[in-house]
């Protein structure tokens, strides 16, 4: 029974000025030196850790935080496309206010869920379904090594509620290099511990 370790990246440029991000991967998007500092606490909390490889979202913030993690490790970074971010379209780049406004939604509204699709962009189901059966491909293909997932915010929701067998409850984010802990038999998965981020604190 392999260790399925799982973080979100680290603090981008456009997380700074509150914008959606989703599938973008231009400069607005990489690293900002407090996102790499963020990685590196998380790769010192790791290095103790037996892993036998890392899979990172095809997205330069995700490959440079799995890149400051595996640091000297011998080991195989693959890049996987099923731990993309939710495409957002049109909505990429623009701030959450501005997107508020242009729907008329109160900021506590839409912290009760946006059904809204952008133009362009993954509706919720399509992110859904993406997200819960490519993890448990991953999950079935690497069932008897450690590995370490480097993947988005919006992603994780579904696929921690799928590992705990709970509805996908909106707008519950990971925080940025937080680390997650979850244990496979080939049937069920066990949560160890969910975005923890006592490495960065």
């Amino acid at each position: 029974m392999g260790k399925i370790y799982i973080t979100r990246h680290g603090e981008t440029f456009l997380n700074t000025r509150d914008c959606f991000q989703g599938a973008a991967d231009d400069p607005s998007t990489y690293l900002t030196e407090r996102g790499k500092q963020q990685a590196g606490l998380l790769a010192k909390r790791m290095e103790d850790i037996p892993l036998d490889l890392i899979l990172s979202s095809p997205l330069k913030r995700a490959i440079d935080t799995a890149e400051i993690i595996r640091r000297e490790r011998d080991i195989p970074l693959l890049i996987e496309n099923g731990l993309l971010e939710r495409r957002l379209g049109v909505w990429e780049g623009r701030t959450h206010s501005s997107v508020r406004e242009e729907l008329g939604m109160s900021k506590e509204d839409w912290k009760k869920g946006v059904k809204t699709v952008p133009e362009g962009g993954e509706s919720e189901e399509e992110l859904l379904i993406r997200a819960q059966r490519d993890f448990q491909r991953i999950a079935d293909t690497y069932i008897d090594k450690d590995i370490l997932l480097v993947t988005h915010c919006v992603i994780l929701q579904p696929i921690f509620d799928y590992i705990k067998k709970e509805p996908v409850e909106p707008m519950v984010f990971a925080p940025q290099a937080s680390l997650s802990l979850c244990e496979y038999d080939g049937k069920d998965f066990t949560l160890l511990y969910e975005a923890d981020t006592s490495h960065i604190k």
